[in-house]
């Protein structure tokens, strides 16, 4: 043991010049062997400004270190009998409604943490500049939903966090606990990981590494450490921040706990191999002699050929700092240059993603168009013309690293597409934000100015409305004549949607359950539909036939001179004849009958105009 510890210590100089060539501030570093800590060294600083230098319960981001726990908390749940490996991912969270119909149905727990789902991957959207996180727990499934599928479902091995995020779902649905605290009640606690937390620790925590990003000339810069699960988002797949001591701690339960692990689920990281290299459950498993080169694996181990970790360094850093040129030179490549085809306005606004969790602000700041992803300060970037309307956002190197962002993506990353509509409006945008993932599109928001309508009658009831300052017009759709006062105040504004929602039930229907109106009798033996009036069907033919025709006919030149104009028109399935079994609402019934007729033929009368119409009945 002696030996081997001093082969350890002997690595102190290597270590030291890696450091120097790639930037890095400090290392704690710690060895398990044979499930018992053996080795323990610090190197650098964990505040360089302060000259402090790291031990080992200095507290680092340990980030995807964390999936090994999240999928250890899953496999607690399955040894609890609450799911099984196989179990879908739709049987346990119904809000789980991904748009592949493959993915949706299919998805397994297992597959969800050996990284086989094939599901679009995002860090590049949602690991932002200064290591902000830019989905909120809040989105998070909507965010999930619209991912795609890229790979065949357990095709092969794609590393991808999102997955990860499931995972924390289901451990909280079946749990009823956020996925953190169940983490820190089922393993962090029960192991003593005293100094292992799950968001950013608190101000008063001491002992705590300062984080960097490194400069083109090697110097570290400093940068915000990772916030990853501050709001939920990112936790269960980079989560974790920790030190050296819980570390060890938590390899060596693991080492101790996985003998009976080994014939469990787990998929190749790449080709077929003679010796076994998988990703199961968060941890990566290599059969020696393979792939896994360390500099610390190799003294433990004590192999007779050994690598060139400082020639590997000096080139991998001397390719980085190429990234830069070398991704100009790939945009220039096949530019074609010209004037900015448009007034920068044009292309302001903001953009939403399919999921409504993501948005891009583009605005124009001292005559220069900027973007700001989700609308954050920190998250504004200057866009530089490239070529008819489309964008580059890259900045030199330095600068992109100084403020905390990733400089490894290709040209198509920093290149944003404005495309038009049929009328030659900006409508929305397109980004590459990863690779190997489709262009993404981004609605242009149309900031739509939305009226509400009251009748007089029901003044009081639209308090609320006219108080908060809402746009408003009395409108009574008995009436004809609101109705033309309502076009006329409205003037000639131009109007892409109109809805038409009114009805009038019958009277009966306050009386008794409408499950009931079927058997309802007049009060004198005979069924309710005898003592019938012709007020009765006129009141409710008023409102909910004649009255969306007045006013489709009142509103229809504000209607007609705008792109895509929609009519909707609010229906009901009592006025369907195919659905009619239990009969009663005479009255009611037939007046929405005639409201989807109305619609029908208003639709073919005003295709010339390309108005469009819908029939809905809500619920």
């Amino acid at each position: 043991m002696a030996d081997l510890v001093d082969r350890l210590t002997a690595l102190g100089p290597k270590i030291e010049k890696l450091m120097e060539i790639g930037g890095a501030a400090g290392l704690s570093l710690g060895v398990v062997h044979h499930g018992e800590p053996i080795y323990q060294a610090n190197f650098g600083f964990r505040d360089l400004q302060q000259a402090l230098a790291p031990t080992e319960e200095t507290i680092f981001p340990g980030c995807s270190l964390v999936k090994a726990l999240t999928a250890a908390t899953v496999a607690l749940l399955v040894e609890d009998k609450l799911i099984t490996w196989d179990t879908l991912i739709k049987d346990v969270l119904p809000e789980f409604n991904i748009k592949d119909d493959i993915l949706r149905s299919c998805t397994t727990i297992a597959d969800l943490l050996c990284h086989r789902t094939g599901m679009a991957w995002g860090d590049n959207l949602y690991v932002g500049t200064n290591n902000n996180i830019l989905i909120s727990g809040e989105n998070s499934m909507e965010y999930i939903n619209s991912q795609e599928l890229l790979l065949p479902l357990r095709g092969q091995y794609a590393y991808n966090n999102i997955p990860y995020e499931l995972a924390g779902h289901v451990i909280e649905k079946l749990t009823g606990s956020t996925w953190s605290e169940v983490l820190r009640a089922r393993i962090l606690d029960p192991i003593g990981l005293d100094r292992t937390s799950l968001k950013t620790p608190l101000p008063d925590i001491d002992n705590v590494a300062k984080c960097y990003n490194t400069l083109n000339d090697g110097t570290p810069t400093p940068v915000r450490c990772a916030t990853t699960g501050d709001d939920g988002f990112c936790g269960p797949s980079g989560g974790l921040r920790t030190c050296v001591k819980d570390l060890l701690k938590f390899c060596s339960c693991f080492l101790k706990s996985a003998n009976d692990q080994f014939s469990n689920a787990k998929i190749p990281m790449g080709d077929p191999t003679f010796r076994e290299t998988s990703y199961a459950f968060g941890w990566a498993r290599v059969q020696l002699p393979g792939p896994m080169g360390a500099l610390v694996l190799e003294a433990l181990l004590d192999v007779p050929e050994r690598n060139d970790y400082i020639k590997a360094a000096e080139s991998s850093v001397a390719g980085n700092a190429k990234w830069f040129f070398t991704t100009i030179e790939e945009l220039e490549k096949d530019q074609k240059k010209g004037p900015v085809p448009r007034n920068l306005e044009e292309y302001t606004g903001t953009y939403w993603d399919a999921s409504h969790a993501f948005k891009i602000n583009v605005f124009v700041e001292e005559g220069i168009l900027h973007w700001a992803l989700q609308g954050l300060e920190s998250e504004k970037w200057p866009l530089d013309h490239y070529e008819q309307d489309t964008f580059t956002w890259i900045r030199p190197r330095n600068e992109l690293t100084k403020r905390g962002r990733w400089v490894d993506q290709g040209a198509a990353f920093w290149k944003i597409e404005f495309k038009a509509d049929k009328d030659g409006q900006i409508d929305y945008l397109m980004w590459v934000h990863d690779i190997g993932v489709p262009p993404v599109a981004y609605l242009k928001e149309k900031g739509f100015n939305v009226y509400g309508t009251y009748r007089k009658e029901s003044i009081d009831e639209a308090k609320d409305l006219l108080e908060s300052g809402a746009k408003t017009l009395n409108l009574n759709l008995a009436d004809e004549t609101p109705i033309r006062d309502a076009s006329e105040s409205f003037g000639n504004q131009p109007l892409d949607i109109l809805i038409n929602c009114a009805g009038k039930s019958e009277k009966v229907c306050q009386q008794v359950s409408p499950c009931l109106i079927g058997t309802l009798t007049a009060g004198n033996g005979l069924p309710a539909w005898v003592d019938t009036t012709v007020d009765d069907f006129m009141q409710r033919f008023r409102v909910s036939a004649v009255g969306l025709f007045l006013t489709t006919r009142a509103f229809y030149s504000q209607l007609k001179n705008v792109a895509n104009p929609l009519i909707i028109n609010i229906s009901s399935n009592a006025g369907s004849i195919s659905g009619n079994e239990a009969g009663g609402n005479l009255c009611y019934r037939t007046s929405k009958a005639a409201l989807n007729m109305i619609t029908m033929d208003l639709a073919r009368e005003l295709a010339p105009d390309k108005i469009s119409f819908t029939a809905m009945s809500p619920g």
